[in-house]
């Protein structure tokens, strides 16, 4: 029985991306922008692959288990003539002894990379009978991460799909070695066959500037960092000189002191010195592009838990101490929450149809709370979309609850979503007006996925940019990084892939399955 999508109309691009990876079966990285229906591409290649060999499989791997159920249900919806059961969900809920028993009877295998690795490392799963692979979120596939386990015991054509690859051209060539990528399917959003299904963001960036009282704090932070590096660099000569140190440096530092004290454990009292080091660099952070009531918070948890002598000592500074006695109860906000809440409050002041849906990003838990309190204040209604956590104090939001979470968002239920990273990749919020960067990243592969989010022809993307701070900073690395991965993409990758790959003459799905493309294959 022929497989169909009877409920798709194929857009050309992604016809041309279908006919790239069939007509030419290398493995293929196909570097797609959000929004723009990588899950239909996928359908289109299970479909086919099992109408040309019906007794083998397709293996979809996703990061987490909200996206391997949306992708089952779309699946669902969009592949006709397909028995529901044949499309098997999987994930780590699943007794190993159940999937077991459910992978022979599957055609198209959805799952967590964990899951699907650990159940190849055991043999529940045979990878034999996979005739095709594709890899969702594929800029995952480095270092020890599961996909690339998975890609290496593989014997069939690998597909893997993101909306950039790499934060920088080394990442991108590792994502290509671990999936043995010989070709690049790359869509530029500027490119004509995709402008009629995107929105081009051009990111607003509202400039803010850091109170007396935040730069008086910060200078105290400053203080105490200085006193720990004296320390540490009177015995470690292989400290490098920097102007600018951030958590990045201060972990190197600590792991430096780490593999130091284990060749001589004279020098285990540094351990003191270089563990609070990274607690003076978050704190920093706080200060500089969350706010002075997250600080408070912090120090609040840090003093429950007092487990370390490190902790201890850290708690005991004077520059601790005297932020609590100057702060109180009440310390004062970040200007960002103001700029933040008047944005909102123009995007909804018109939106009598209860249309708008607004999503803001923090990189913190804590100030995703933070937020929705003071969104409520303002007569703001919102809801919080985190990650699961085994915090005794947050354990976050499970499957089911962040689904249900999304679907209230779609609903209307509330109009703003905050969002810590798990918002970030792959999830379908819907279509966003405004998407607000509460905070900048370090990472182009974060920031492209947040702008991602707004998928509307004329959606917004504002980042709120603490000046002369880590904010400030990051925002323009990212941006420099943006430019030269695109670069890298268009210019450089296809020939280090392949010099001698000739392009290939594209045809539609009709040249591939008989029908009208209208209602099906």
């Amino acid at each position: 029985m022929k497989l169909v999508l009877p409920n798709t109309e194929p857009r050309i691009y992604q016809q041309v991306i279908f006919s790239e990876c069939v007509t030419n079966p290398k493995n293929t990285l196909v570097v797609l922008p959000t929004g723009l229906g990588k899950t239909i591409i996928m359908a289109y290649l299970s479909a086919y692959s099992l109408n040309k060999t019906s007794d083998r499989q397709v293996l979809i791997v996703t990061p987490t288990r909200p996206l391997v159920h949306q992708i089952k249900q779309m699946f669902s919806d969009s592949i006709g003539n397909l028995q529901p059961d044949s499309i098997l969900e999987i994930s780590g809920e699943i007794s190993p002894d159940k999937r077991t028993l459910k992978y022979p009877n599957a055609k198209i295998i959805i799952g967590t990379p964990q899951t699907i690795e650990n159940d190849l490392l055991y043999g529940r799963i045979n990878i034999k009978n996979v005739q095709l692979l594709c890899i969702d979120e594929a800029h995952r596939a480095t270092g020890d991460y599961a996909y690339v386990g998975i890609a290496r015991e593989a014997k069939c054509q690998i597909i893997g799909f993101t909306a950039t690859p790499g934060n920088n051209p080394e990442k991108i060539l590792e994502v290509c070695e671990n999936l043995r990528i010989s070709k690049i399917s790359n869509t530029n959003p500027a490119d004509f066959d995709v402008q009629d299904f995107i929105s081009i963001h051009t990111p607003e960036v509202l400039w803010i500037d850091l109170p007396e009282k935040y730069r008086s704090i910060l200078m105290k932070l400053q203080e105490l960092q200085d006193e720990l590096l004296t320390l540490l660099k009177e015995r470690l000569s292989g400290i490098k000189k920097s102007k600018y140190l951030g958590k990045r440096e201060a972990l190197a530092i600590h792991q430096q002191v780490v593999i130091q004290t284990k060749q001589d454990s004279s020098y285990g009292d540094l351990l003191i010195s270089s563990s609070n080091l990274i607690r003076v660099q978050h704190m920093k952070e706080l200060v500089e592009s969350q706010g002075l009531p997250q600080v408070m918070k912090t120090i609040g948890k840090w003093r429950q838990k007092k487990t370390s002598k490190a902790l201890r000592l850290f708690l005991e500074d004077p520059v601790i101490h005297m932020l609590e006695t100057s702060l109180g109860r009440k310390p004062p906000i970040h200007p960002k929450l103001e700029f933040l809440i008047v944005n909102l409050k123009e995007e909804l002041k018109d939106d009598l149809r209860n249309e708008s849906r607004i999503i803001v990003f923090s990189n913190f838990r804590d100030t995703v709370h933070f937020l929705q309190e003071e969104l409520k204040n303002s007569q703001i209604n919102s809801g919080v979309f985190i990650g699961h956590s085994s915090s005794k104090t947050d354990k976050g939001l499970s499957q089911k609850d962040q689904l249900k979470v999304i679907d209230q968002f779609k609903n209307g239920d509330f109009k703003v979503l905050i969002s810590t990273s798990v918002g970030e990749e792959g999830l379908d919020v819907g279509n966003c007006d405004l998407v607000v960067f509460y905070d900048s990243v370090p990472s182009v592969v974060r920031a492209i996925q947040r702008r991602g989010r707004g998928r509307k022809r004329k959606s917004r993307v504002i980042h709120l940019v603490t000046k002369g701070t880590r904010d400030e900073g990051m925002y323009w690395a990212i941006k420099q990084k943006d430019k030269r991965m695109k670069h890298f993409l268009k210019e450089e990758l296809p020939d280090l892939l392949n010099k001698n790959h000739k392009k290939q003459q594209h045809t539609t799905l009709d040249g591939f399955f008989t029908g009208n493309t209208k209602n099906g294959f």
